[in-house]
């Protein structure tokens, strides 16, 4: 077994034990360290274990299920996530987790799904933070919150703007603590890009460079093409909330109440996976009281968007 360290805000570490290749699977998609974090006040444990999988499989899977099919059981603060091909669980006795995954979905576990998103969600919640349904994007300690409010391009704006050089916290989901909102956590370095969006972002990427999930989805790891580019943490400037396909670019401020329309898919999010909603709507109602929020109005032309996105975030 080989060993290393995902270092999470609040002096946490998850030390994760696992085969070599899972190890290698794993560097290529989250922030992975090779050693432990000197700071860390709490470490919790995630063991391969295929005995624990063999067990849950003859115990919970019916033949009847298909392979999209996904099982959560839990008893108290102890739960299991179970696949056809793969599961998570975690004990809050010992603070401690395990998992496993066949080799056929390897890259459905590792690259695709975030198999670690529901600890992660567990652990750092019970720590004061939430999740957060948004893209972050900037460069020069200069960084906005993208929303994500349905079909507004917040991951194909954050993919267009990394490959012309910007930097990204996520493009899609963050962690962030209540009482301090304006702070933000990323720990997935890639993008999910739909296949509608290729089309603009065709001028930055080769097909090579990306990998395919089914007819729709498609992931760009950063980690592997521009390792520059993801950062693990930034503050927050600006609130932005995009429409796409305008004729022209354009922006105005407004007020909190369309911050937080866009921001509550969020608190859907949270519920989803069994994070704490009133300190989602906690962290929300914070966030757009704070800071500027800035209806941004995006072009079909990713080049020109860029630039136009370049120039109000580095004017602050």
């Amino acid at each position: 077994m080989t060993e290393g360290f995902w270092v999470l805000p609040g002096q946490i570490q998850l030390a994760i034990r696992a085969p070599q290749s899972v190890v290698q699977r794993l560097v290529a998609g989250i922030h992975w360290q090779q050693r432990p974090s000197r700071q860390a006040v709490r470490t919790v444990w995630v063991d391969w274990a295929e005995a624990e999988y063999i067990q849950y499989r003859a115990i919970y899977w019916q033949a009847h299920f298909t392979q999209e099919e996904v099982i959560w059981s839990q008893r108290g603060e102890d739960w299991l996530f179970l696949g056809a091909g793969f599961f998570l669980a975690y004990s809050q006795t010992t603070d401690s987790a395990r998992f496993f995954a066949q080799p056929a979905w390897e890259d459905d576990v590792f690259t695709y799904s975030y198999p670690f998103l529901n600890l992660l969600i567990q652990v750092l919640n019970r720590q004061g933070y939430t999740p957060l349904h948004a893209a972050v994007i900037g460069k020069n300690d200069q960084f906005v919150l993208l929303p994500g409010k349905q079909n507004t391009g917040k991951s194909t704006t954050a993919a267009t703007w990394v490959m012309q050089g910007g930097q990204f916290v996520t493009d899609d989901f963050c962690f962030l603590q209540a009482n301090d909102p304006t702070t933000v956590y990323g720990f997935y370095p890639s993008f999910r890009i739909r296949k509608e969006a290729l089309s603009f972002l065709s001028p930055y990427l080769s097909a090579s460079q990306l990998q395919q999930k089914g007819d729709s989805k498609y992931f760009f790891s950063t980690l592997t093409h521009c390792p520059d580019r993801f950062v693990p943490q930034a503050s927050i400037r600006s609130i932005f909330c995009l429409t796409l396909h305008n004729r022209t670019l354009s922006h105005t401020h407004v007020g909190p109440q369309v911050g937080f329309a866009y921001l509550a898919s969020s608190i859907a999010f949270a519920v989803q996976h069994r994070a704490t909603s009133q300190l989602c709507v906690q962290a929300i109602r914070t966030m757009v009281r704070t800071l500027p929020v800035v209806q941004v109005n995006l072009t079909p032309n990713g080049a020109e968007n860029y630039a136009y996105l370049n120039e109000l975030i580095g004017s602050g």
